[in-house]
């Protein structure tokens, strides 16, 4: 790191005051019909070179005839526009500077051409989905079908991903996600990310970016690949502001958000609440044990329970520019969520071999809260000879704390039983990035960070005598673990823009995990581990004229086990079902290659990728009955996994008013595991598939609707039934398009839905199924408001540093 400053500052001596920045501007004009004036949609604009002869960047303009291009070095650009039935308008010297980086155009007039064109209709709509060289982005802003929806409806349209009834997110079907926000982990997503997602609303959101096989600057975290949320950041001079709600009969939620922009000075703030009301569902096991293949015991619980949340979130960003090279920018999170959870379960045991039957019953209530909060602070210089180069520091905390506390009483036992948990999390990360154009061909990235995890779990059980109120405490289930983790990483990466729009980006990352855990009372061993990891990445992409490009990517990652996986501390909370962690796991580790191909045709769009993936020391929860029909379920490091898959997506639209898109995926899921000489495999092929359309009407009216379906997913011991959903809603635009009311319905011939897990061994066979409220209806209302003087700030910093946060997700 050393190194890295001394190499970074010591190569500004003698740039001169009076050098040209290299800050980046933006290029934006409206495409207008020379004789009726009207604007023109859809017109194709190309950003060449200052000789007219290489594409440099391709857009679109949208429905009211604009078009804009942003983060473009300074210097002199060519713009080409043309459209069927139009001449081709050629705009020469488009000229950016350190004192004018924005240029705008204005007014461009395209004349008619002597083409004569018969009933032919061209529509179509800005692009929904963009295929860039590493990512795939999905622009929610252009999505108004998600006014007033929250952070799940949105990943339930973005192509490859999946989000079941529970909230839980997976990516080619493994839910081994890492999810970032604006480039940066949020403690929000550390606990509870389904929860968190309802928390986080939809309007806030910009686009949504995919990373199947991240570089070499990205953590080598996240089997699956990483999730970017980037949220709403336009730095427009003035004052403006949003509001949002939605009202159901499950649910409710606001939200509110202002910025203030002046000169280099910005600031912003927001804030929102959520609320999931009291849902009863209902819960059936049924196990069975084999000897010889006769049935000798039988289990059955039926359980009723009701659960209710209630959070909220808040946060402020500043940022200052000092002058066109230099820039700051710092954050400040506040959040918290509150939930409880109460039940009854009725069960009852058989042994056929001792022609006994014993039956019980169970009590339960149970809360939990969890607040915390997160600042971070970034350090951006550029410098004035070299474009693009830049230099970063940033540095961020975050500290999560949580309580839980669950009370069970039995028909079979004497006392009461009070499980309190008291957890602190607390992680540090501090990350410096260099970026070195050598020409516009060549570009070099390069960089170091440290991440240093500390955790607690306070556990305590309390015993009450039913009869005299005595408590005393359980020696053996109350205990401190404590967990610490050391991750450091550096990386270097080298992008190469060689000619025929090929692009290729090479890398290789290196990290270093040191882990250590005990527990105060040395019940059980401190354990500790240390390994190091090799990340290379390869990825070439080919660009053609027609807006089409092919891409081929290599990657390699892992996937550290989570807290719970580690943690050895029983829970025994349903002592019928037992789960406790695994010390010894090491991390999954995976590679892939991938080859997708994107086309725009105009009125369409079709993005279509093909991939392979092998996964080994697999980390999977596997489940065994012990003699007295009690479930234990742990984390092993099982095996090999293979997936072949494909995913397609596309949109159309149909006479400028209907617009559909779809979006497909089909894998296999092909494991083999060997544990204490026990063999097992599972083979299948899993398949999802979602269709969504927005219909237009006059007046601003808007009608909406989708359907998904998944088949059952696969684990090593068993399958999950396979579910679906649809919806559909209708909204108005008013008060000059600032405000949305809307309407929308899931499921609405459907009250109830349930869901089943299958597990089984060599000895066992267990079922479970969950029922739980489906139907729901709700109003949706969005306003916007402000003052602003559409004066486009002259200096655009940003900062796209990745912090991500450890600890892995269990696939299902």
């Amino acid at each position: 790191m050393i190194l890295l400053v001394q190499t970074v500052f010591g190569q500004q001596r003698g740039q001169g005051r009076g050098e040209q920045s290299s800050i980046t501007g933006t290029i934006d004009g409206i495409v207008i019909d020379s004789v009726s004036g009207s604007p023109v949609e859809f017109a194709s604009v190309e950003l060449m070179d200052k000789s007219g002869q290489k594409l440099l960047d391709g857009s679109l303009s949208d429905d009211h005839g604009k078009f804009k291009f942003t983060e473009k070095t300074l210097g002199q650009y060519t713009i080409r526009i043309s459209f069927l039935g139009y001449q081709t308008r050629t705009v020469s010297s488009v000229t950016l500077t350190g004192l004018k980086p924005d240029n705008h155009l204005g007014k461009i007039l395209l004349g008619s051409s002597e083409v004569i064109l018969e009933e032919v209709q061209i529509t179509d709509q800005r692009s929904l989905v963009e295929n860039q060289v590493d990512k795939l982005v999905y622009n929610v802003a252009n999505d108004r079908s998600l006014v007033g929806g929250d952070a799940v409806d949105v990943l339930r349209k973005v192509p490859m991903l999946t989000v079941d009834l529970d909230g839980n997110v997976s990516l080619r079907g493994s839910e081994r996600v890492k999810i970032l926000l604006n480039g940066k982990p949020s403690g929000m997503f550390s606990d509870n990310v389904a929860d968190a997602l309802k928390m986080f609303p939809a309007d806030e959101i910009e686009n949504v970016e995919v990373i199947t096989a991240p570089g070499a600057r990205y953590d080598g975290e996240g089997t699956a690949g990483i999730v970017n949320i980037v949220t709403k950041k336009k730095r427009i001079e003035g004052f403006s502001g949003r509001v949002g709600g939605f009202v159901g009969d499950k649910a409710a939620n606001g939200n509110a958000n202002i910025s203030l922009n002046k000169g280099r000075f910005g600031i912003s703030a927001r804030g929102g609440l959520h609320s999931r009301f009291p849902v009863e569902g209902t819960s059936l096991l049924i196990r069975e044990v084999y000897s010889n293949e006769d049935l000798t015991q039988l289990t059955t619980q039926n359980g009723v329970n009701s659960s209710s949340m209630l959070g909220f979130r808040s946060g402020v960003e500043l940022y200052y520019d000092f002058n066109a090279f230099n820039s700051i920018n710092s954050s400040f999170g506040y959040r918290g969520r509150g939930g409880s959870r109460d039940g009854t379960v009725d069960g009852s045991f058989e042994n056929y071999l001792l022609n006994s039957l014993y039956e019980y019953s169970r009590e339960n209530e149970s809360s939990n809260f969890n607040k915390g909060l997160d600042w971070s602070i970034d350090y951006t210089k550029k410098f004035a000879k070299s474009k693009e180069r830049e230099f970063s520091i940033a540095l961020q905390i975050d500290t999560d704390i949580n309580t839980n506390n669950n009370f069970a009483s039995y028909s079979d036992k004497t006392y009461l039983e009070n499980n309190d948990n008291f957890g602190i999390n607390d992680e540090y990360t501090f990350q410096m990035d260099y970026i070195h154009p050598f020409s516009q061909m060549i570009k070099l990235e390069t960089g170091a960070k440290a991440i240093y995890r500390d955790m607690s779990s306070d556990y305590k059980k309390i015993l009450t005598d039913k009869a005299t109120d005595e408590q005393t405490i359980d020696e053996k289930r109350t205990d401190i673990f404590n967990y610490n983790q050391m991750v450091y990483g550096a990386y270097s990466s080298l992008t190469l823009n060689l000619p025929a729009m090929i692009s290729v980006k090479a890398g290789l990352r290196y990290e270093h995990t040191d882990l250590n855990g005990y527990f105060d009372s040395g019940r059980f061993d401190e354990f500790d581990n240390l390994y190091d990891n090799f990340f290379p990445s390869l990825m070439l992409q080919k660009r053609f004229k027609d807006f089409s490009s092919v891409k081929l990517s290599y990657s390699k990652r892992i996937q550290r086990p989570g807290l719970n996986q580690i943690n050895p501390f029983i829970n025994d909370d349903d002592p019928r079902n037992i789960s406790y962690g695994n010390p010894s796991l090491l991390p999954e580790r995976m590679q892939q290659i991938d080859l997708g191909y994107s086309k725009f045709f105009g009125s369409a769009s079709v993005n279509v990728s093909l991939y392979y993936k092998f996964t080994d020391q697999v980390i999977e929860n596997f489940l065994l009955v012990n003699e007295s029909d009690t479930s234990e379920t742990t984390y092993l490091n099982l095996g090999i996994r293979n997936s072949i898959g494909m995913n397609l997506f596309g949109s159309v639209t149909i006479f400028k008013n209907l617009e559909l898109r779809g979006n497909v995926d089909i894998y296999t899921y092909d494991a083999t595991i060997s544990n204490n000489g026990e063999d097992l495999s599972n083979f299948g092929i899993q398949y999802r598939g979602s269709l969504n359309a927005n219909y237009k009407l006059p007046a601003e009216w808007t009608i909406n609707g989708g359907g998904h379906y998944n088949s059952p997913r696969l684990n090593i011991q068993g399958t999950q039934s396979s579910w679906w959903m649809y919806n559909i809603g209708i909204d108005k635009q008013f008060w000059n398009k600032k405000a949305t009311l809307g309407i929308r319905a899931v499921a609405p011939f459907h009250k109830t839905r349930d869901m089943e897990n299958i597990a089984e061994g060599n000895d066992f066979y267990q079922i479970s199924t969950n029922t739980f409220p489906f139907r729901s209806i709700g109003i949706s209302f969005s306003y916007q408001f402000g003052k602003l003087n559409f004066k486009e700030r002259k200096t655009k910093i940003s900062n796209d540093d990745l912090k991500t946060n450890g600890g892995g997700e269990q696939e299902g």
